[in-house]
């Protein structure tokens, strides 16, 4: 696969009556991939961990961070919207549940094509195999 930047100027309008959004849907960057994969990691733990243990100390805590994913996906995407002022991730987090839900539901929808088109395109973000060379000069 060839090198590429990501596209950061393709955008799509989303509207709803006299309400819109405007999002990015060139996709993520790698540094913005890896910020979204931080917040919304999967955690695993040994269940012998836990396994008959009521001490306080051996107790883990796993913290889901939905809210600041949606927040910083919003963020990353969101270009322009109807609302008086910037499209921020204060003004994100001040909308009512309503509009909250609809602008998850287009934020989900681009990152759903995106995931659409690599598939279709040979790109899955699925984790790849690291694949070396075995040429004199990259091994320089």
């Amino acid at each position: 696969m060839p090198l590429r930047k990501t596209d950061l100027t393709s955008t799509r309008r989303f509207e709803d009556g006299n309400d819109y959004l405007v999002l990015r849907v060139g996709g993520l960057s790698k540094g913005e991939g890896d910020r979204v994969r931080d917040l919304t990691a999967a955690y695993k733990v040994d269940p012998a961990t836990l396994a008959g243990t009521n001490d306080e100390a051996a107790m883990i805590e796993l913290a889901s961070r939905t809210a600041q994913a949606n927040r910083l996906l919003f963020e990353l995407l969101c270009q322009e919207w109807s609302l008086e002022g910037a499209p921020n991730g204060d003004a994100y987090a001040a909308l009512d549940e309503e509009s909250g839900r609809w602008v998850d539901d287009c934020i989900e929808q681009v990152l759903r094509e995106r995931r659409e088109r690599a598939v279709k395109n040979g790109r899955s973000s699925a984790k790849r195999s690291a694949r070396g060379s075995s040429s004199a000069r990259a091994a320089r």
